[in-house]
Order: structure tokens, then C-alpha cells, then sequence
């Protein structure tokens, strides 16, 4: 994790650097403490990102730990090929992925790997297959109201998109 300490009063940064179990020296004052964890990329597969804030109040001559409660905060998607359906993608398909695009990035994602995407953003979805029987290329955006609120792509939202064949 990466820590930084900012005097509240001043805005000035006392620390920013990696975690330490080390006394960092300080004068009296209000801090904000931040922690991180991973980077917070527009786009990339499995790679959470990690934040948490918390402050602490430092008299003169006083040592204090501070507990800083990081969560996930870029938002998540994965896709399941479900086989509940009329038909099976196994049976249809030679390959089947779901490429996910932000801002100008894309990533394909399979079932075994997520897409993290900063929270925020709005990503949008296109199922792409390779059909066994021509090798025809099949993409399909996908549309649903729930891939347009903002809630669906929050920090620490995981967006699950089950797919289905019908008739």
C-alpha cells in the first residue's frame, strides 16, 4: 500500500510513500491519511484498485496508529456464458468473449478474467463469437437499462452479465 499524509491546515504532504511500520515523525495537527493499492486504470483485466482516507488529530509529544479501511474503488464486470438457455454456446460457438470499451480502451473477457474499470465510467459491452459452423464473426452491442445507470458502474459495483442463446 502507498500512504499519504497531508496536514490538514497547511495542505502540505508529510509523507507520501510506501507502508510503513516505522514512526513518521509529526507535529501537532489534523491529517488526512490516504491509502492506495494497485493503480487506478481507465481500463485493465483483473487489477483491482484500493482506497481508503481516514484523519487523526496529533498532539505535542503524542504517537498515534491509525487504522485506514481501504475498499475496492473501481467498479468490476464479468460476463457468464450461462447454458440455460434454448441453445448452448458451446454448441454454437468456437469462441465467445465480451469485449468491454472505456474511453477509447478495450479488454475481452471470457468468463475467467474481469474487466476493472474506473469508478465512474461508462462502459459499454459487445458480445463477440466466432460461429463453429461458418467461422462467421458475430458482434452484438448490448443493450439494458441497467448498462445505463450510474449506479451499475460505482466504486466497489460489480457488474455480472449473464448471456443466454434463445430459439
Amino acid at each position: 500500500f502507498n500512504l499519504k499524509i497531508t496536514n490538514q491546515r497547511t495542505g502540505s504532504e508529510l509523507y507520501n510513500g510506501s507502508y510503513t511500520n516505522q514512526l513518521i515523525p509529526a507535529s501537532a495537527g489534523r491529517y488526512e491519511i490516504e491509502a492506495t493499492h494497485g493503480g487506478d486504470s481507465v481500463l485493465a483485466l483483473d487489477a483491482p484498485y484500493y482506497k481508503g482516507t481516514a484523519e487523526a488529530d496529533l498532539a505535542d509529544g503524542e504517537s498515534k496508529t491509525v487504522n485506514v479501511k481501504c475498499k475496492v474503488a473501481n467498479a468490476l464486470a464479468s460476463v457468464v456464458f450461462s447454458d440455460g438457455g434454448a441453445l448452448k454456446f458451446e454448441d454454437q460457438f468456437s469462441e465467445c468473449e465480451l469485449n468491454v470499451l472505456v474511453a477509447g480502451n478495450s479488454a475481452l473477457i471470457d468468463g475467467v478474467k474481469s474487466a476493472y474499470y474506473r469508478a465512474g465510467s461508462t462502459p459499454t459491452f459487445e458480445f463477440r463469437g466466432t460461429l463453429k459452423d461458418s467461422g462467421e464473426e458475430v458482434v452484438q452491442t448490448l443493450t439494458n437499462a441497467k448498462l445505463e445507470d450510474p449506479a451499475t458502474f460505482a466504486a466497489g459495483a460489480h457488474c455480472v452479465i449473464t448471456l443466454k442463446i434463445g430459439a
